[in-house]
């Protein structure tokens, strides 16, 4: 016995020391449970938007890389000046609303057509605002006045006051930037010849387009015109009489007007054509005497004589423009006061520092890039099995990041098996000490029953009482062996059943009553004081048990 409640003392020490450790352990979960979520969302708040920055600067300065290798192959210039033509684009694009990748392409087209790197910049820009300001687009505008600055001779300020003059016209007349370079292509050749200047070509080109000539009749008329014109002062003879008779001066004099101002010359010759027809004269019969009477070359003409001074007014125009030299930036500047200008001013600025940062990383990456070819290359070398570990450590290695939140959800699971194991052992502690509480009781009922003193009561009972002793002695023997039964499997291995025992708590106390009551009606006052004593011992330690 008393090594039995030692053992019982023992037991419910570690249970109570098991409690204890338990309540420490739940809370340490739950603060690492919440480390880890801290440390887990904060890493996340860095590195996604420093993994996010990293690709979109990598992907901006690829983009532009590309666009740039075009650039070094069509631009003469040593490695200095395509550098330093390479910052000057970045530069650019972070003052107008333009893409990087745009402007090194108007940047090609400049080095395809022949601009040496020194000018290609400024070039470059004023294309670009051509192709904000116009309805050119920045390829259009770059082929269109770099042929007519190679044509026409003119290079450096004078393309931006060229530039300058087709904004004017198209602002001024009635027709667009696109159809007078159109049509200006188409005479710039012959026009450069006979002696007109580049805005010139410009006033001729905008004064047959507002007209609603198209570039391939007019380029073909205005020609002509200028052939014949030009072949005449040249030769001499009859065909410059009847030019200067049409304009209504000495040949001389006309020949030395036009050597002096073609474009005036020649606009001297269509007032003419216009006072022969206001006179009442037949301005198709001098036409063709000065072989200018084919079908296309005359009504293209004639649509000039009959629109007044369209031809002077378009010329004067286009050399305003010209001599101004700055009608293109102030429109662009009008451009870029606009929202969208702006927001995308902002998103060329970041996609700069994107190019910077990632024109950093790029040599990483390329090294990357190398070392994952001798990888893969190494990779695929490998046996089947040896594959599949690798695939496998490398899925590992790739959820690092989410499995530091997953782990707290881990930790979480374990806090609250945690939490419901305090209460738990708890709970076990309380049935260990009670079960040993009924063990012991249990030991000493066993004791009081097999002892003589009971025994020979019982025998006396039954001579007594006959059938009804031998009904109790029955009774005894079933509750007795039950008890013994019961408190040798408690003893051993604690896994008695609490429904069972609350049954035989039960049928005890009814058991007991009835013996007590049988005992207080039939028992004589010789009976054993010892029985009766062992009877209230028996009660009493049934109900201290309850």
């Amino acid at each position: 016995m008393p090594e039995r409640a030692s053992l019982w003392v023992e037991v419910r020490a570690s249970l109570a020391k098991l409690t204890q450790d338990l309540r420490g352990a739940r809370g340490k979960f739950q603060k690492m449970e919440i480390g880890l979520n801290r440390v887990g969302r904060e890493l996340n708040k860095i590195t996604i938007p420093l993994a996010a920055l990293g690709a979109l600067s990598t992907r901006s300065f690829i983009q532009f890389e590309s666009a740039f290798a075009g650039v070094r192959k069509t631009v003469n210039g040593t490695t200095q000046e395509i550098s330093a033509l390479e910052k000057e684009i970045l530069t650019m694009s972070r003052r107008i609303p333009t893409a990087v990748t745009e402007i090194a392409r108007v940047a090609e087209v400049a080095g395809q057509l022949g601009f040496q790197a020194k000018d290609v910049a400024a070039f470059t820009e004023t294309m670009l605002m051509l192709g904000e300001a116009t309805n050119l687009t920045s390829d259009e505008a770059a082929f269109a006045f770099a042929r007519l600055g190679k044509i026409t001779g003119i290079a450096g300020e004078d393309i931006d006051r060229l530039a300058s003059s087709m904004v004017f016209l198209g602002n001024e007349v009635e027709a667009t930037e696109q159809e007078i370079s159109q049509m200006a292509l188409r005479i710039a050749s012959m026009g450069t010849v006979v002696g007109l200047s580049a805005d010139e070509v410009l006033g001729f080109s905008a004064a047959l387009t507002r007209l609603g000539i198209p570039a391939e009749r007019g380029g073909t008329a205005l020609n002509k015109m200028f052939s014949q014109i030009f072949t005449a002062t040249k030769s001499g003879g009859v065909a410059l009489e009847k030019f200067a008779g049409i304009v209504g001066t000495t040949t001389q004099k006309f020949a030395q007007d036009f050597n002096e101002g073609p474009a005036q010359a020649i606009a001297n010759f269509i007032h003419g054509l216009q006072r022969i027809d206001s006179e009442g004269g037949n301005v198709v019969e001098a036409l063709e005497a000065v072989g200018l009477g084919g079908e296309r070359t005359k009504q293209s003409i004639l649509a000039l004589v009959t629109s007044n001074d369209t031809l002077i007014d378009s010329l004067n125009k286009a050399r305003f423009g010209f001599e101004d030299g700055e009608v293109h930036i102030r429109e662009y500047a009008e451009r870029l006061k606009t929202t969208e200008s702006q927001l995308k001013i902002l998103i060329n600025r970041l996609n700069v520092v994107g190019v910077v940062i990632g024109g950093i990383l790029a040599p990483v990456l390329v090294k990357i890039v190398g070392l994952f070819t001798n990888l893969a290359e190494a990779f695929l070398d490998l046996s089947a099995p040896q594959q599949r570990v690798l695939t496998t450590f490398l899925a590992m290695v790739a959820a690092i990041g989410p499995l530091l939140i997953g782990l707290a959800g881990v930790v979480k699971f374990y806090r609250l098996i945690v939490l419901a194991a305090g209460p738990m052992a708890a709970t076990i502690s309380f049935l260990v000490v009670n079960l040993a509480a009924l063990a012991a009781a249990l030991s000493v009922s066993v004791e009081l029953i097999n002892s003589p003193a009971f025994a020979r009561g019982l025998v006396r009972l039954g001579d007594m009482f006959g059938s009804l002793g031998e009904a109790i002695t029955g009774f005894v023997d079933t509750v007795a062996n039950a008890m013994v039964s019961l408190a040798n499997d408690l003893i051993k291995g604690l896994n008695a059943n609490i429904r069972a025992l609350n049954k035989f708590i039960t049928e005890f106390r009814r058991g007991s009553n009835v013996i007590r009551e049988a005992l207080g009606l039939a028992l004589r006052p010789d009976f054993s004081d010892g029985f009766i004593k062992e009877l209230d011992l028996i009660e009493t330690k049934s109900s201290d048990f309850q």
